[in-house]
């Protein structure tokens, strides 16, 4: 059995994916207004894959994540992700980004995520990875996590 995280709730392979899906599904909206919807797939024994659908007006070219999309993976604050008015350092590079219509997002590079998450998982689940790839567009987000 594999244990990971998702917004910051403990989740392992062993469980049932509509229990996963159902209690992921719940914080999102709560969180989130309704606006994501979340599928888990467990690919086999050592790896899975999480998929946030939602719908998001990027206005960049590249590969780039949104910091909504990082606090949903990972459950962490948005100051992690975001300068704040104060100025604060943030967890990881990220930079603001206003798209024509004039939504505004603060993105961040997937591989600081990735780096992140697995960190994530180390400290607060004790768990081991070899490898995470995250990627996003407007869509959605997906995340596969391959265990050791």
């Amino acid at each position: 059995m594999k244990r990971f995280v998702l917004n910051g709730e403990k989740y392992n392979t062993g469980e049932l994916k509509q229990d996963i899906e159902s209690d992921v599904q719940h914080i999102l909206d709560v969180e989130y207004g309704g606006s994501v919807t979340f599928e888990y797939n467990l690919i086999n024994e050592n790896e899975i894959k999480l998929i946030f659908h939602r719908n998001i007006n990027y206005g960049v070219c590249g590969d780039f994540m949104t910091s909504l999309d990082s606090m949903m993976l990972t459950g962490i604050d948005r100051s992690a992700f975001e300068v704040d008015y104060l100025g604060n350092d943030p967890l990881v590079h990220c930079f603001p980004f206003n798209n024509s219509s004039g939504q505004s997002h603060w993105y961040n590079m997937p591989e600081e995520i990735e780096r992140l998450y697995k960190q994530e998982l180390t400290y607060l689940v004790n768990q081991k990875t070899k490898k995470v790839k995250i990627s996003a567009n407007e869509n959605q987000m997906e995340v596969t996590v391959v265990f050791r």
